[in-house]
């Protein structure tokens, strides 16, 4: 009996051991996953961390994109303003100087002579669609109106002619056209 009694401890002993190194061993796992635990969270916040590093950078490139573009619209709009401002002014002395050239003609006119009246067209029917023409002033009538002056007498319609100018409906482009008929 004794031996079996020594078996006995023997055994408890062998399973305490086994006890002592399955908690050991369990320990160890436990330390381990909890490491590896630790490990995939310190791997997915450096993940994290760069995912929000490289969208910082996408957002910091594309703000600078932005940027450059409103700065080349702004140049360009700039341009194109400038470009504007120059032809407004190339137009306007354009302008002035078809005045000063319209006045200087208007203070050198001389009324043609009674036999060059003579020879001119004074009918009628010609006066008649001269007339309706002069009526519906418009620019785009300056050309025929001015090449068809010339060639009428209307020494005999003055007061009519110029009553139909001054009561023509004219809109603004119209002017000029209006003030260069009337000036021959």
């Amino acid at each position: 009996r004794g031996s079996s009694a020594g078996r006995g401890e023997g055994r408890r002993g062998a399973r305490e051991d086994r006890k002592q190194v399955d908690a050991e061993e369990a320990k160890r796992r436990a330390e381990v996953e909890e490491q590896q635990r630790l490990e995939e969270e310190r791997r997915k916040e450096e993940e994290e961390a760069e995912r929000r590093k490289q969208q910082l950078e996408e957002q910091q490139r594309i703000a600078a994109e932005e940027e450059a573009r409103q700065a080349q619209e702004e140049a360009a709009a700039a341009r194109r303003e400038e470009e504007a401002r120059r032809r407004a002014i190339e137009e306007a002395a354009a302008a002035v100087e078809a005045k000063l050239q319209l006045r200087a003609l208007n203070s050198q006119c001389e009324r043609p002579s009674e036999a060059e009246l003579k020879t001119r067209d004074s009918s009628l029917k010609k006066y008649t669609a001269f007339n309706k023409k002069l009526r519906s002033l418009a620019e785009d009538s300056r050309v025929w109106l001015t090449e068809e002056l010339p060639r009428l007498n209307l020494s005999k319609y003055v007061e009519e002619v110029a009553t139909v100018i001054s009561e023509a409906k004219l809109r603004m482009n119209d002017i000029n056209a209006a003030v260069q008929v009337a000036s021959l």
